[in-house]
């Protein structure tokens, strides 16, 4: 994982530590290691993950140092230990619930850096207790996904930290080749007109199972259709109901679950579209993936696709959990593959334009700068 910054690198060099203690491996996780990739060149780095993390290997290109502590709230003596080692001027934290460790660590150290959370998930309400005003108290900076996110911190949070947004961007991937996407095709047997895929973490709110159910009605309208589901599940019960619901209707050789793939980009570049079926996602980093391969994208009318979507233009919008409205959105690029071909082109350069990772690493890494001299 190689960055090149575009002219900050100028600038005095800061110490900072990225915070990630989640035991997940999901879009916030591996943000983390990329923005970790890049900041391994731009400042002295230190990266504090949870002991035993499945991202772990994530990190491995990275030469700064790496330290795993317990997820626990006593592991912030640790952390602040680690503070006033690297004598670290921020420290950066992705998920919420790292924050009153992160707290709690600030406090505890001498050094007293700056606290920075990037927030990559919609606020719903602020609990307006001790506790809650204690932690934000000692937040100095949030960088927002959305403009959406950014309006629920200014609403929910008084008085609200400073806030800034700045959109994820994502690495752009480059193309493969015909033979290769000719192999993955044989290796997930794919031999439908129409194959599409859907991306995350199989759970209810994630949406999939809207996905199959669109799929079943199409096939049953006569659609030669094929959907890859990529990623995995947190329980095995779940999975297992969720075979079984694909046996049930008879989908096997229609609906392949390859589990989480670390070359998920390869195997969207195999799709006439991706989808994204999340109830109400934050953002959509996903999306932003598909869209830089020119791969016509799909998803619900809530969150942050939205702000990545222009319905029509760029992509197209569906109502939220309706297996009806998805399936209407799905047929008309199925018969349409002039309007599938433009959506692909117009969403490629908004991605390109707009969704760039290193302009937005480049963004988090003048927010340090200007939260510092502060």
């Amino acid at each position: 994982m190689c960055y090149q910054n575009d002219g900050l690198s100028g600038m005095s060099r800061l110490n900072a530590m990225q915070l990630c203690l989640s035991p997940d491996k999901g879009g916030l996780e591996l943000y983390v290691a990329k923005l970790a990739g890049f900041l391994d060149n731009e400042v002295e780095l230190s990266v504090v993950l949870a002991d035993k993390s499945d991202i772990f290997p994530y990190f491995s290109n990275i030469k700064s140092p790496i330290y795993q502590v317990r997820r626990k709230l006593t592991s912030a003596i640790k952390i602040a230990k680690i503070i006033d080692k690297g004598n670290i001027d921020i420290v950066h934290v992705h998920w919420a619930k790292d924050l009153p460790v992160a707290v709690l660590a600030k406090i505890l150290s001498k050094k007293k850096p700056k606290l920075i959370q990037t927030r990559h998930m919609e606020m719903t309400l602020f609990k307006n207790d001790f506790y809650h005003r204690f932690i934000y108290k000692n937040i100095d900076l949030m960088i927002a996904v959305t403009k959406q996110v950014k309006e629920q911190i200014e609403k929910f949070i008084t008085p609200a930290p400073q806030v800034v947004l700045s959109y994820i961007g994502v690495e752009k991937k480059p193309k493969i080749s015909v033979s290769a996407l000719t192999k993955l095709r044989g290796k997930y047997h794919l031999n439908a007109k129409f194959i599409t895929c859907i991306v995350g973490r199989i759970e209810h709110e994630k949406g999939q199972h809207v996905v199959i159910d669109a799929v079943d009605k199409l096939l049953k309208q006569g659609v030669d259709i094929q959907l890859i589901i990529i990623g995995d599940t947190m329980t095995q019960t779940y999975l297992k109901d969720f075979k079984n619901n694909i046996n049930h209707r008879g989908l096997d050789e229609k609906i392949i679950l390859t589990g989480f793939l670390s070359n998920a980009h390869e195997v969207i570049q195999l799709c006439d579209a991706l989808i994204l079926a999340t109830r109400k996602e934050t953002f959509g980093m996903v999306l932003v993936e598909a869209m830089q391969a020119a791969i016509c994208v799909i998803a619900s009318d809530r969150g942050g696709p939205l702000e990545i979507i222009d319905n029509n233009k760029t992509g197209l919008l569906f109502k939220s959990f309706d297996s009806d409205a998805l399936c209407e959105k799905i047929l008309n690029l199925y018969q349409h593959s002039d309007l599938k071909a433009l959506y692909a082109l117009a969403g490629q350069k908004k991605a390109e334009d707009k969704f760039n990772d290193v302009k937005q690493f480049n963004e988090i890494l003048a927010n340090y700068q200007s939260i510092i001299k502060s």
